[in-house]
């Protein structure tokens, strides 16, 4: 029995690109765990990333925990930032959102089982959550979530301090 069995664990180490949190990083992915790298410098990002295997690992993350969605996400490269670019942006996604709040996974199948089948006793309540022309493989509007992401940046980014 190995007492530390990281195994299908995900580790964000921050400062992990050398001394004690590259130690922490390695000792981590030794025992199991898909380590994400984190440092100020992408350069350095890269580097580690690339020698320590991390470019090429998918992990999934609990997104609600009340609806428990699942989220997959695969990191293809690690690059330096651009400052042309406004973060946290979108490379590529697959798939529509289901609306807010229609019972996690299970019931948004509920529902596109009950929109698909005019007989369904919900098939009514289907068409109003979801709208007649919802398609769950739809290509998403990337467009329109790179300007939600970018309203996003602008209320989180830092601001200065006024003197009164």
């Amino acid at each position: 029995m190995n007492l530390f069995d990281l195994t299908g664990q995900v580790a964000l180490v921050t400062g992990s690109t050398r001394g004690i949190g590259l130690a922490i990083a390695r000792a981590l992915q030794s025992h199991g765990a898909q380590v994400v790298i984190s440092s100020e410098d992408a350069a350095d990002c890269a580097r580690v990333a690339n020698d320590h295997g991390t470019v090429g690992i998918a992990f999934q993350y609990l997104y609600d925990f009340g609806d428990a969605w699942e989220h997959s996400v695969k990191i293809e490269r690690v690059s330096a930032a651009s400052p042309h670019l406004t973060y946290p942006l979108i490379l590529d996604a697959v798939g529509m959102r289901p609306p807010e709040d229609c019972g996690g996974p299970w019931g948004y199948a509920e529902k596109l089982e009950a929109l698909a089948d005019p007989q369904h006793e919900y098939h009514e309540e289907a068409l109003e959550t979801l709208g007649e022309d919802h398609d769950p493989n739809a290509k998403p509007d990337i467009p329109l979530i790179d300007a939600r992401l970018e309203a996003l940046a602008k209320k989180w980014a830092p601001r200065t301090l006024r003197k009164a």
